[in-house]
């Protein structure tokens, strides 16, 4: 199934529990965006996801994934866990699930790091 950005931020995640979307909430919150300005793509609530045509349209900036391989969701884009990738004008960026990311202070800094570069 085709996916549409409505914002020029979009997140995927295989799952989001309420910790992980209170964590979600602060990471954004540090870049100074909020949940109501990006878009969520969760795997556990849709069948597939074909993100292809995402690179065509350009309408997003930056995709975020949260434990999610982009060929899961139809993007033949290799990616070093925490570099921030430029493809066609999208800044992407893998990072470990949120579950993992809240319980280790190692993960977190990485993170940081790639987010500063990703939204300089």
């Amino acid at each position: 199934m085709p996916y549409n950005p409505k914002h020029q931020v979009l997140i995927v995640v295989a799952t989001l529990s309420v910790a992980e979307k209170a964590l979600l909430t602060k990471i954004l919150a540090a870049v100074n965006l909020q949940m109501n300005q990006v878009d969520i793509l969760n795997l556990s609530e849709i069948a597939q996801a074909d993100l292809r045509a995402v690179l065509t349209q350009k309408s997003l900036q930056q995709l975020i994934t949260f434990g999610v391989s982009l060929f899961k969701i139809k993007l033949e884009i290799p990616l070093t866990p925490y570099q921030v990738r430029a493809v066609q004008g999208i800044k992407f960026l893998y990072a470990d699930p949120l579950e993992q990311i809240d319980s280790d202070v190692v993960l977190k800094r990485a993170l940081w790091t790639a987010l500063k570069q990703m939204f300089s």
